[in-house]
């Protein structure tokens, strides 16, 4: 029998949010993170739009990375909850930590690329692993670490590693991460793939715009549920399965017939052991705003789910962004949110929608109140990558 796992900690920092409290909020007002780049000269590039964190980071001047400075504002945000702390400090050496990220040390290598006197800055030379360390010292833990760095379907493979780890009995607790920064680097790259908006995106919009990058971090503690229970912990939601695939189809696109992203919803409800029926069923979508993503999705979505009856699917990227290695993980974070608070999040700014079968619904504009029993969490990357994460309301 697989061990029970419960999400017991979350701790956020977003373009849109401050803090986890701040994201519900944000989620139920469709509250836009979206506003004019000034971290770096945009001149030449397809736009100057991305969702940047526009305040000051509490940590960017004791950080030599802006991607460090996001990740520690989101861990203080966890640690807000002084029994997650606590239980933390507790368990320091046994706990794992699983992380996923993108851009981290980029902004130390191109200090690098661009220094006149490269030979004489080797200090600014960046290494993933040194970030790891970081991110274990500011949390104060000992244990294991993974890093996933699978593109845009990391945080949720990040996930599917802590998962793991409980269920085979590594450990009570893990803690699942993702942060990644806005970057010239990245913002060039999906601007030569003309795959960034010009202005602001709109998933499922049959007038496609394209994405909105953006930066963001979160951390969510992943507990076996007795151990969860005998501390009388705070549970978010429950987790029930995962999966992460490859469908090697293209090094940019997937598959159009979305098949490649129905294998890895479908696989990853095997996994939870679930036969949805008449349930309500969230689905926080890709949803990038780009004509490959959106309606490959739309597909696979109808094709998993048939005809039932009770089918919302919505993309959060619309107010938070496109953040790259951390979209799984806010996008875990969120679906948590959703199913603690009970509501569905709308689709931001997208008026005229792509159609879909009447079953499935596209939640357009707003926000509202709704019971929510399920939610799968779905990330799709470059080279192929998928991954999608099942959560329930717990009971």
């Amino acid at each position: 029998m697989k061990k029970r796992i419960v999400i017991t900690g979350i701790g956020v920092r977003s373009s849109n949010a401050r803090d986890a409290k701040d994201l519900v909020t944000a989620l139920r007002e469709l509250r836009p993170g979206q506003c004019k780049i000034d971290l770096y000269k945009t001149e030449g590039l397809r736009t100057d739009v991305g969702c940047q964190i526009k305040e000051e980071l509490k940590f960017e001047k004791a950080c030599d990375e802006r991607t460090t400075a996001i990740a520690f504002e989101a861990i203080d945000d966890l640690y807000k909850d002084e029994e997650i702390k606590k239980m933390i400090s507790e368990n320091k050496d046994d706990i794992v930590l699983s992380f996923a990220t993108s851009m981290s040390g980029n902004q130390n290598m191109m200090r690098y690329v661009d220094s006149e006197t490269p030979e004489k800055d080797e200090k600014f030379v960046y290494i993933v692993p040194d970030f790891i360390n970081k991110i274990q010292q500011r949390l104060g833990v000992n244990g294991p670490a993974y890093t996933t760095m699978s593109a845009c379907a990391a945080g949720s493979a990040a996930a599917g590693v802590a998962i793991d780890e409980i269920r085979r009995g590594t450990t009570d607790v893990a803690i699942v991460g993702g942060t990644d920064a806005l970057t010239l680097f990245s913002t060039v790259g999906f601007s030569a793939l003309k795959a960034v908006a010009e202005k602001e995106c709109k998933p499922f919009a049959k007038d496609k715009t394209g994405i909105n990058l953006g930066e963001a971090s979160a951390f969510l503690v992943l507990e076996e549920l007795e151990h969860a229970k005998a501390r009388n912990a705070t549970i978010y939601a429950e987790v029930m399965g995962y999966a992460a695939k490859n469908e090697a189809y293209h090094i940019t696109s997937p598959r159009p017939d979305g098949e490649g992203a129905y294998i890895v919803m479908k696989e990853a409800l095997e996994d939870s052991g679930v036969e949805l029926k008449d349930e309500n069923i969230y689905v926080n979508a890709h949803g990038t705003g780009t004509g490959a993503n959106d309606q490959m999705e739309l597909k696979a979505v109808t094709k998993l789910f048939g005809e039932l009856p009770n089918v919302y699917v919505s993309s959060t990227k619309a107010i938070t962004g496109h953040c790259l290695g951390a979209a799984g993980s806010i996008e875990l974070a969120i679906s948590a949110l959703v199913l603690k608070n009970q509501f569905i999040p709308g689709t931001f700014r997208t008026e005229d929608a792509l159609e879909c079968e009447e079953n499935i619904k596209l939640p357009l504009g707003k926000s509202f109140d709704h019971p929510v029993d399920y939610v799968l969490s779905n990330s799709f990357a470059f080279a192929g990558n998928t991954a999608c994460v099942v959560l329930k309301k717990y009971q």
